[in-house]
């Protein structure tokens, strides 16, 4: 699929997403979500923490609406060999029930859980939250720089990890004035080794020391793993297919444990 098709499908996806999110927002009143909101239990440290540079690389396991769905069961797989976080991504296409989903997952889990959607307004950042999200990826690509601030402004009010997503350097002067997080860097949700890396490495030197790397993009190899880390990011998220295979969770935990100084 080309890179002009696969954008058509987001804001296919985005316009869906406003409408529903609008009948939502007429059906459920903004004070009966922050009630909810605040019932949850305290948001999970995910990238949040004071960390010295030597820390491992965070790794966050990516959950996906696949033909095989089990959210709470992959999530538990993940657990088990010791990831720090996982992440629900339903979005590859039209998707309505990922809400629901992040409430099962939440409840049926231990572990700091990342939004990986398309975060719209500040209504948005409240439902992932009564959810039990403890963050979320914000997407600067399809926002504004009033709706970016608004939405990191509330995600960090709700104590929830901001993760904003860039793919070009002109957008970094802005995005880093939010003081997020983290950042995510690139445009598609499958890494892609040669364009993602060259775009990294672009972007690291001109990201402030205090705010977390990582790559947009899930990786589903060993290969991609030691790349990325290589250049010396925070974080990855990774599929579940990495750690199949009887010395593949000890490959992985090896390479993220030595990352270059």
């Amino acid at each position: 699929m080309s890179t002009k098709n696969l954008e058509l499908d987001a804001h296919t996806i985005i316009t869906a997403k406003r409408r529903r999110l609008a009948m939502r927002q007429d059906q459920t009143p903004a004070n009966a979500v922050i009630a909810l909101a605040n019932m949850q239990k305290g948001s999970q440290s995910i990238l949040t923490e004071v960390t010295n540079y030597d820390d491992p690389v965070k790794v966050i396991g990516q959950i996906r609406h696949e033909e095989i769905y089990d959210p709470v069961g992959s999530a538990l797989r993940f657990m088990r060999h010791g990831i720090d976080a996982v992440s629900l991504f339903t979005d590859s296409r039209i998707y309505s029930r990922g809400m629901e989903d992040l409430t099962f997952l939440s409840k049926g889990i231990n572990k700091g859980i990342v939004a990986q959607d398309y975060i719209l307004n500040a209504y948005h950042v409240a439902e992932v939250r009564a959810a039990g999200a403890s963050g979320l990826v914000i997407y600067s690509a399809y926002l504004d720089y009033n709706q970016l601030r608004d939405i990191v402004s509330n995600t960090m009010r709700w104590r929830m990890t901001a993760i904003i997503q860039v793919n070009h350097l002109d957008q970094l002067a802005d995005i880093t004035r939010l003081s997020p997080h983290a950042i995510a860097i690139g445009d598609h949700h499958i890494f892609d080794k040669d364009r993602d890396l060259e775009l990294i490495s672009e972007l690291m030197p001109h990201i402030p020391p205090n705010t977390r790397i990582m790559p947009l993009g899930c990786l589903t190899t060993m290969d991609d793993v030691e790349a990325v880390v290589s250049l010396g990011v925070d974080a990855i998220t990774i599929d579940e297919s990495i750690l199949r295979g009887k010395f593949q969770p000890e490959a992985l935990q090896e390479v993220i444990r030595n990352r270059p100084q």
